[in-house]
């Protein structure tokens, strides 16, 4: 016989509580770390505990749609009212504001390359249909490269009509 597990039904709660107060979301290992067992144990507990396995799932999924959320308002740009808090003659004077963030073109690519992959393709993907060995001149890659921009603009004006 080994030795006792670690293992308490109360830790699911700990787990999900661990994931949500981590700024980047925890590793498995961390979580080890966290709870002070090896990786193979949490792994272990997965297999043996179903409501264990649950949690960690249920976690990295609720992280994941924040993120994702956060990612297609950064690629859209959004607003939000703050408060800006200013000392004027030795006053604090609070005032409401809304500030904005515009439109971010690297989390717009991101969304759109993981959401619509068969139209938005990096410019290298495009590139390289021709034969490995063919010599392909900085000119000829440019000229495909305007070549799929057009086309990228082409058909945005036709979605907007």
């Amino acid at each position: 016989m080994g030795r006792p597990t670690k293992y308490k039904p109360e830790m699911c709660d700990l787990v999900h509580k661990a994931f949500l107060c981590a700024k980047e979301g925890l590793t498995d290992k961390a979580l080890a770390n966290l709870l002070d067992v090896s990786k193979a144990t949490i792994n272990q507990w997965k297999k043996e505990h179903p409501e264990f396995l649950d949690s960690l799932k249920n976690t990295k999924a609720e992280l994941n749609d924040n993120v994702e959320v956060s990612l297609y308002q950064r690629a859209c740009g959004y607003s939000h009212e703050e408060e800006k808090v200013f000392c004027s003659s030795g006053e604090i004077i609070t005032h409401k504001v809304t500030k904005h963030y515009p439109p971010d073109t690297a989390a717009a690519f991101i969304w759109l390359k993981n959401r619509k992959s068969e139209e938005w393709v990096d410019v290298k993907e495009q590139i390289n249909y021709h034969k490995a060995d063919e010599e392909v001149s900085d000119l000829e890659i440019a000229r495909r490269v305007a070549y799929l921009l057009t086309n990228a603009v082409d058909k945005s004006m036709l979605k907007n009509q």
